[in-house]
């Protein structure tokens, strides 16, 4: 019997021990949790987009670039091993002229990619596949459906020179930029001045100048200048429907980028909007010019069209 008591108490001693140590491991694991990759990481916020999302703080933004059909925004670490590019574009099918239907048709592949949840919106990844092991792209609408957003992280030059180590890394990497996607809901408005031609301050055109400003509110953003010059060209758009819808409707920014006090504004005009009656033109170029002017980190602007037509602002 007293062996019998023994072993009681023997078991009881060993299950308190297994009990105590479960609870001191569980105690350290909530003082030590496990440490965030991406905790001292830099935030990136797109006001277009209503998101914003975290990229490691070795990597660099590069300017905003608007070609007409989608805003871009590229970012390379200082190492040179990876380019990350986020972009959003209006859901709109140039060959069928109608929004797409969902997000597979716009992916258009033969076959189904894997589906990956963004911030709880539906995605899908149709990179990495055979032939670029080395990227990793995924492309999800918004929850309306009118914006399609896309991010591509690409390790290396190609996957033929990229390791598989470094390949691998790249994949890591980009899971924990998804994990970091956030919708934000924006409320602050910036104030930004837009430049005209005043008929009733110069009724004969003597002065072949913007003579005149209006004050616009929009959703704050990073990029005024931006802001200003493509709400600056859909008033120049709106305006002159009758006169020259056909060329107008073509005359887009590209891109503004402030380098050493420089603006370079970039648009495509391939039907020569911007050409044709000196005193018109020279209104139109001082719209541009003033509203770029406005900022105080401009302090010179360029004007140039994206494939160098020669007829770009010429009488």
């Amino acid at each position: 019997m007293p062996d019998k008591n023994k072993i009681i108490i023997l078991s009881s001693l060993v299950a308190f021990l297994f009990v105590t140590a479960l609870v001191l491991l569980s105690l350290n694991f909530i003082n030590n949790p496990t440490p965030d990759p991406t905790a001292d990481w830099k935030i990136f916020t797109s006001t277009p987009g209503n998101l914003s999302f975290k990229y490691p703080s070795s990597f660099i933004s590069k300017p905003e670039v608007t070609n007409g059909i989608a805003i871009i925004q590229d970012f390379t670490d200082k190492s040179g091993k990876y380019t990350l590019s986020f972009s959003i574009t209006n859901n709109y099918n140039q060959t069928t002229e109608k929004p797409y239907a969902n997000i597979d048709e716009y992916i258009n592949l033969p076959y189904q990619v894997k589906i990956i949840k963004i911030a709880e919106l539906d995605g899908r990844q149709p990179l990495p596949r055979a032939g670029s092991e080395n990227e990793n792209q995924i492309s999800f609408f918004s929850a309306d459906k009118k914006t399609i957003y896309t991010i591509n992280l690409k390790t290396g030059d190609s996957s033929l020179n990229t390791s598989e180590a470094d390949i691998t890394a790249g994949q890591t990497l980009f899971n924990q930029i998804l994990s970091t996607f956030k919708f934000t809901n924006n409320s602050a408005t910036q104030t930004l001045k837009i430049y005209y031609h005043d008929s009733k301050i110069d009724p004969e055109v003597n002065n072949c100048q913007a003579n005149n400003f209006k004050d616009i509110t929009l959703a704050q953003s990073s990029t005024p200048l931006t802001d200003a010059l493509k709400y600056l060209v859909d008033q120049i758009q709106q305006e002159n429907q009758t006169d020259y819808r056909d060329r107008v409707n073509q005359f887009e920014l590209v891109s503004a980028v402030i380098s050493d006090g420089i603006a370079t504004l970039t648009f495509t005009d391939p039907a020569l909007f911007t050409s044709g009656g000196s005193c018109r033109i020279g209104i139109l170029f001082s719209q541009i010019e003033k509203t770029a002017l406005q900022f105080s980190a401009v302090k010179k602007v360029i004007i140039k069209e994206a494939n160098n037509n020669a007829g770009f602002f010429q009488p």
